[in-house]
């Protein structure tokens, strides 16, 4: 599907508006990063079948991806624990050739081993067309292709078009051609052929299988499995800042995580041993374990079996910063696809509250309008002084990178709208896309302190009106699994969003994150500067001999050394801007400067 196209479907929910006045929108997010390319391989290192690909916890080994990603949440109905997604968009988050409409051009694919394929040999999986995504148009297919070594071609082995449910999974097979059993070794390719100026349209694949022991008629599964984790083990929130963890009003009894039968009921029904598991803290030390669990057995199958994981509250008082790492699976039955018999949760607790669950299925932004803005809804554990937010701004629809605008806290006004403003930042920051596995870009305010309540919105105010042809620029990852108040508007006006989910703003307290120094702590006890806040000079006193000044981004754009600690880093600050910023030794401590 073309761009334009995929943008008016990528609308979800608008809200009615003149085309002066701003105007929310959900979008489709672009696709993610690449997996490494290998060499091709010879007779002699080839793999033999079965060759199985479960997404539950990775992309399996050895299989190569060209703009595939993996995902545990954007599957409706899922059949397990993850699934690969071909949504048309290259692993850079670019389109693979803007302009061009034509949808016969390959862009994702999935690569599979190289194998020596015998006598018989098929290729099955289950698809699912759109999910939580956008459905695919009849135009767009994806296909199926086998390596010929003779000539050093892709043999046609078959496509499914787009067009279906895009909440059904249907199964699909297609045999190996005999020019690919010849060759000595071969693979099979699996491609989205669609519009290569960018579209969103996802293509779901779960169970996929490459055998010579199989019929291309046997597409029935024969697996249990669970198909998806909790999103957080707390009351509320997936992350809160160690120095607010209340173990009373936090810590639960269970969490809510189904599994499913897949495949026909064997005679007796399957004897699975639910709920077994280690939970441990950051520096794997046991928290709690269970080994030992009552036997369940049913004739449940091909559905979500709800299952209540229960588990013992830890009762934890914190004295700093901490993670858990929770491993839950159950036995009793050697069938299937082992690798979704057990769930993993990594949940880590420094100075942040997160609300959403990390998938960013879609995202969200507001165009036109004077200095349009959107905000979310929090209610915090205590009042604290905010130190900044981890924005995850995603790549959808119009090129939003660079595109300015301020954060804000708004007050609650009686009717729950944002009322009168708190803060709103005079300095402007540019929208960035996380670095490769960072949970959100870090945005620091420009006050040394801001003490809001425990009730407050918190969002952005973009400086121009982020629209390109009544699309936003800008747009922040949104959650569709998790509920949240949101607003939306411009100067003089707000409007409660009418689009469900949660954004990735995850609002950050006392501090700066351990990426840009040390504990508190050391920072206080480091370096000292004069004078506080500055002019054009500064003059610094501490260890070290180097000094980095980091913006609020965390981007160095200073660097002072001397040759010993005997005489003070004396700092130009002339072409630096007013605002706030961090002083980092190569000692690794680290302190504030704010320049007047």
């Amino acid at each position: 599907m073309d761009q334009v196209k995929a943008w008016a479907l990528g609308l979800g929910l608008s809200a009615v508006a003149l085309t002066a006045q701003p105007v929310e929108h959900r979008l489709l997010p672009w696709g993610g990063p690449p997996s490494a390319q290998v060499a091709a391989k010879t007779t002699s290192d080839t793999m033999s079948l079965p060759l199985r690909a479960g997404f539950d916890q990775r992309m399996p080994a050895g299989w190569v991806s060209r703009g595939v990603t993996r995902s545990q949440s954007l599957a409706r109905n899922p059949l397990s624990l993850g699934v690969a997604v071909w949504d048309g968009i290259s692993a850079s988050g670019a389109a693979y050739l803007p302009g061009s409409y034509a949808t016969d051009t390959l862009g994702d694919a999935l690569f599979s081993p190289w194998f020596a394929a015998p006598n018989g040999a098929v290729l099955r999986f289950h698809l699912q067309q759109g999910g939580f995504g956008d459905p695919c148009e009849a135009s767009d297919s994806l296909v199926v292709h086998a390596w010929r070594s003779s000539d050093s071609s892709w043999v046609p082995m078959g496509r499914v078009s787009g067009g279906q449910p895009y909440d059904a999974w249907r199964a699909h097979s297609f045999a190996l051609p005999a020019d690919a059993v010849a060759s000595p070794a071969t693979r099979v390719r699996i491609g989205r052929c669609g519009a290569p100026s960018g579209a969103f349209d996802a293509f779901i694949v779960d169970y996929l299988e490459l055998s010579a022991s199989l019929g291309l008629s046997d597409t029935l599964l024969f697996d249990p499995s669970w198909i998806s984790p909790p999103a957080r083990v707390l009351n509320a929130y997936r992350e809160v800042p160690w120095f607010h963890y209340n173990r009373i009003l936090l810590e639960r009894d269970s969490v809510r995580t189904p599994y499913r039968r897949n495949g026909v009921v064997p005679v007796g029904g399957w004897q699975l041993n639910l709920g077994k598991l280690n939970w441990t803290d950051g520096n794997g030390s046991l928290v709690q374990s269970r080994l030992t669990v009552p036997v369940v057995s049913n004739l449940i199958h091909n559905v979500a079996t709800p299952y209540n994981l229960s588990l013992n509250r830890p009762q934890l008082v914190p004295t700093g910063p901490f993670a858990w790492n929770l491993t839950y699976w159950f036995d009793g039955e050697s069938v299937g696809d082992r690798s979704n018999d057990s769930a993993t949760l990594r949940l880590e607790f420094g100075d942040r509250y997160v609300v959403d669950d990390g998938s960013c299925e879609r995202s969200y932004g507001v165009a036109q309008g004077v200095q349009p803005r959107w905000a979310q809804r929090f209610q915090f554990l205590t009042s604290d002084t905010l130190r900044g937010m981890d924005l995850e701004w995603i790549p959808s629809g119009p090129q939003g990178l660079g595109e300015r605008f301020r954060m804000g806290v708004w007050k609650v006004d009686s009717a729950g709208f944002p009322g009168d403003p708190i803060y709103v930042s005079d300095s402007l920051y540019e929208v960035s896309w996380n670095y490769a596995g960072q949970y959100g870009r870090h945005y620091v305010l420009d006050t040394l302190g801001l003490k809001i309540p425990t009730e407050v919105f918190l969002g952005v105010v973009m400086d121009g009106p982020n629209s390109d042809q009544g699309m936003p620029r800008a747009a922040l990852g949104l959650d569709v699994h998790t509920e949240a108040i949101k607003a939306f508007g411009e100067v003089g006006a707000w409007f409660l969003s009418q689009i469900p989910g949660a954004l990735a703003l995850r609002p950050f307290f006392r501090g700066t994150p351990d990426d840009l120094g040390s504990p508190e702590s050391l920072r206080a006890a480091g370096l000292r500067v004069q004078p506080q806040p500055a002019g054009d000079w500064a003059s610094v006193d501490g260890p070290g001999k180097q000094l980095e000044v980091l913006n609020a981004l965390g981007s160095p754009v200073a660097t002072v050394a001397r040759p010993d600690d005997a005489q003070p880093w004396n700092l130009d600050l002339r072409s630096l801007p007013a605002g706030l910023y961090l002083l980092r030794s190569d000692s690794g401590h680290v302190t504030r400067l704010m320049k007047q």
